[in-house]
């Protein structure tokens, strides 16, 4: 087992409440932050007519990529998806690190409350609840093995 996958499944372990059985499973979603989208589009295009009008220097450009960035960075929201002992659990995830932080809910074994929505080449859409979130095209195998017999 990888590092980085043996880390996140201990920190799901920390973090279920009550203990129980060990991890069997995990896949870790992210979502973009409302708005941060039309924040970086607009932000880019600021940088762009300020350069173009020549008004600033190009490291000072590049030192504005780097707040849009950061920005993206905290505004994204982690989620992790871990298969306990044949029950779901929903758990907050790092932005930094592939672990999770914080216990958020078991999930509701309700027919569609997680479906896959989309794909690309390199990711997967998937709502949980009534949010999207994102995951890489590598952890599809991992959700569907998961969730056998809970999709309808």
């Amino acid at each position: 087992m990888k590092v980085r996958r043996r880390v996140l499944l201990r920190s799901i372990d920390k973090h279920l409440p009550g203990g129980g059985p060990a991890t069997a499973g995990a896949v870790l979603f992210s979502a973009s932050g409302r708005g941060l989208l039309a924040a970086f589009v607009g932000g880019v295009a600021t940088f762009a007519a300020v350069t173009l009008a020549g008004l600033v220097e190009a490291t000072a450009v590049l030192a504005g990529f780097g707040v849009l960035l950061m920005v993206a960075a905290m505004t994204t929201d982690a989620r992790v998806v871990a298969d306990v002992g044949g029950r779901l659990a929903f758990l907050r995830g790092s932005r930094i690190r592939q672990a999770a932080v914080g216990f958020v809910e078991w999930i509701d074994e309700a027919p569609g409350y997680i479906e896959k929505t989309g794909s690309s080449f390199v990711s997967s859409q998937w709502r949980i609840g009534d949010r999207i979130y994102t995951a890489t095209k590598r952890a599809d195998k991992s959700l569907e093995e998961m969730l056998t017999g809970r999709l309808p």
